[in-house]
């Protein structure tokens, strides 16, 4: 039996290496005109802050940076549009996330977007060794490549990567900021803060934070973001709130967009049911998060604090990639339901939510099917409507088992420390 399972182990593992490869092969090949589409919006809106003007209002007019524009790998632009054709010009993220791009504003589009391709991929690393680190696993050990290769065949990865949005490096900043909360609470604050630059994604962090009573760490994100919007303001001789409006405004501009959020799929047209799903989930998150708070006495190397954060982190997360706007690109945050299934299972930390031999097998069985709707282009033989449907049934599935695995981590925790005392 031993030898059977050794088998299997590595067929799958040799299975992901393939896939993983694929995906990211596909990826760095494929030439379809849209590369580093959602990229280059942070690209020409740094233009803007080097002429010191409003990076908002002028993307929402569609202006023209000043010409000549002397970029720093030589190349210098006299004439003609700086916007690239048919690529998305409307940035999304807060000012601290423009500002933090702005360099890369001062090389030509060939080469900044080749940077920013180069970002990705070292998130893809960043978050794979964060994720095992957090979990007390090494990047190199037969778990840590098997996470990097499950990232890196999801759909949403390939999507985030070849469209150059910012998904992978903002919450490759939260998920490394998880790791240093331990012992470096202001590297930390202000990793997370600049990950909040896309703050309808990363902002879930702060539930763990909250629950770790790391406020010192909430804080300096806090301050990372204001501070953005102070030093935007004051470059470009604006008013603060002026910026403020500017980021709304396009972030309503760009919610109307179509997505993979229940309102975009199964409960299209069906806004009681969805008003509905909303309040029950936040009334459990709520709830859940006060038990945890008023139950247990924060220690923070705790593996259960530590594993009860993570979990909380995740079940939050896929609220919100339920609830809230967000193309299917924004699913790498996704990954991070997977996290302790694949560094805790089979390990001592199992023992510290418990799962009987049957709760086991059907967590197992549930993730498998939950990688391969996330994993495999279904999308070519159901159709996009019935794939957006299939897709947020996973979704769903994901929250309500990292809801479930919460839940029994608590329900396992109270267990022991009553035996104990």
């Amino acid at each position: 039996m031993q030898k059977y399972t050794r088998y299997r182990f590595t067929a799958v593992f040799v299975l992901m290496i393939l896939l993983a490869a694929v995906s990211i092969g596909r990826v760095l090949t494929k030439t379809n005109g849209l590369s580093s589409l959602d990229f280059h919006s942070y690209w020409y809106a740094g233009h803007f802050i080097w002429d010191r003007a409003d990076p908002y209002s002028s993307a929402l007019a569609t202006a023209e940076p000043r010409l000549p524009v002397r970029y720093w790998d030589g190349v210098v632009q006299t004439s003609g549009s700086v916007i690239q054709p048919g690529l998305i010009t409307l940035p999304g993220l807060t000012a601290t996330g423009i500002l933090f791009l702005a360099p890369l504003a001062r090389f030509s589009w060939p080469t900044a977007s080749t940077i920013w391709l180069g970002v990705n991929l070292g998130m893809l690393f960043a978050i794979a060794w964060a994720c095992a680190r957090y979990f007390g696993q090494h990047l190199l050990s037969r778990r840590g490549i098997f996470f990097l290769c499950l990232l890196c065949s999801l759909i949403a990865t390939r999507e985030a990567i070849e469209t150059g949005q910012s998904a992978l490096f903002t919450f490759g900043l939260t998920t490394l900021g998880m790791v240093l909360i331990r012992k470096r609470q202001w590297l930390s604050g202000l990793l997370i803060g600049i990950g909040l630059s896309k703050t309808t994604l990363t902002f879930p962090i702060i539930f763990p934070l909250l629950y770790l009573r790391k406020l010192w760490a909430i804080c300096v994100a806090g301050l990372v973001q204001v501070g953005g919007i102070l030093v935007l303001a004051w470059i470009v001789s604006a008013h603060p709130w002026s910026i403020m409006e500017g980021q709304i405004l396009i972030g309503k501009t760009l919610g109307i967009n179509t997505g993979m959020h229940l309102t975009q799929g199964i409960l299209q047209g069906h806004p009681i049911s969805f008003g509905l799903f909303v309040i029950s989930g936040l009334t459990m998150l709520g709830l859940l998060s006060a038990r945890l708070i008023r139950v247990f006495p924060i220690r923070i190397q705790d593996p259960p604090t530590l594993l009860h954060a993570w979990i909380l982190f995740a079940t939050v997360t896929m609220f919100d990639l339920l609830t809230i706007y967000h193309r299917r690109y924004d699913y790498v945050a996704g990954i991070a339901f997977f996290a302790p299934l694949v560094f805790t299972l089979g390990t001592s930390l199992e023992s510290l939510w418990a799962p009987s031999a049957n709760e086991r097998r059907a967590v197992i069985v549930l993730a498998v099917i939950i990688a391969s709707i996330w994993v495999l282009p279904l999308y070519l033989v159901l159709g996009v409507k019935q794939y957006t449907y299939l897709f947020n049934l996973a979704s769903i599935v994901a929250f309500v088992t990292s809801l479930w695995m919460l839940l029994r981590s608590v329900q396992t925790t109270q267990t022991l420390a009553t035996f104990h005392t």
